[in-house]
């Protein structure tokens, strides 16, 4: 069974399609992903996989983090001591794609503090 997402984010993901005046099928194109995808969370109110989340974070012009927490998929009480078991328990709620996208945004943001 698909994990639920927050009402207040599918209506926030409805209202900016409104706005818009786009359906399914045009923000599925905006975000890059399947239009079955768009309608599992915005018809059904299914949590959008890691990487959607990252499109959809683009799309509203948010930070990528706060789309994360919004969904479900990271904590909202984050605290300066993150355990190896906290990650553990992250990691093994995503997909194998989903873990790949983490890893990829994790070594550009380490980049981007060398810099």
């Amino acid at each position: 069974m698909k994990k639920k997402c927050p009402d207040s984010f599918v209506q926030k993901i409805k209202s900016r399609m409104k706005e818009q005046k786009i359906g399914i099928r045009e923000l599925a194109r905006r975000l890059g992903v399947s239009h079955p995808t768009v309608s599992s969370f915005v018809s059904h109110g299914h949590q959008p996989s890691f990487d959607t989340c990252l499109a959809i974070a683009k799309w509203l012009k948010q930070s990528q983090v706060f789309t994360l927490q919004e969904v479900g998929l990271l904590s909202l009480g984050l605290s300066d001591e993150i355990t190896f078991a906290d990650w553990k328990e992250l990691l093994s709620n995503l997909s194998e794609r989903d873990r790949a996208v983490l890893k990829k945004t994790a070594e550009s943001m380490v980049e981007f503090e060398e810099e």
